[in-house]
């Protein structure tokens, strides 16, 4: 799901259902978790490419590491890191609304 050089990375969300598993609307500006062997610390700031479902767009966004999720053997998450946006505008956030439809929200 992602390819990480220093801080950048590249994250391919290829289906609707890992879009709902993946978004963290209760973060400020909205997030994602990421599955990562290697998170950044916490509170770093990360450059995304994200490429969205079956989409030409590659939409690129920056965002601070909120959480880090150590490898967990299979319980619900991997290990991996959450991220929330930085801008509360980007066009990413919007996309991700529309497609899980949360009211009010888009």
């Amino acid at each position: 799901m992602a390819l990480q050089r220093q801080n950048k990375w590249i994250v391919t969300i290829t289906d609707r259902a890992a879009l709902e598993e993946a978004f963290l609307p209760f973060l400020i500006n909205g997030g994602l978790f990421i599955p990562v062997e290697d998170p950044p610390e916490l509170g770093a700031e990360v450059f995304l490419m994200v490429h969205l479902l079956d989409e030409p767009t590659v939409y690129p966004v920056t965002a601070k590491v909120a959480w880090l999720e150590p490898g967990s053997g299979g319980i619900r998450r991997p290990g991996g890191m959450g991220i929330h946006f930085l801008d509360r505008q980007n066009p990413l956030l919007k996309r991700i609304q529309s497609y899980i439809n949360l009211p009010g929200k888009a």
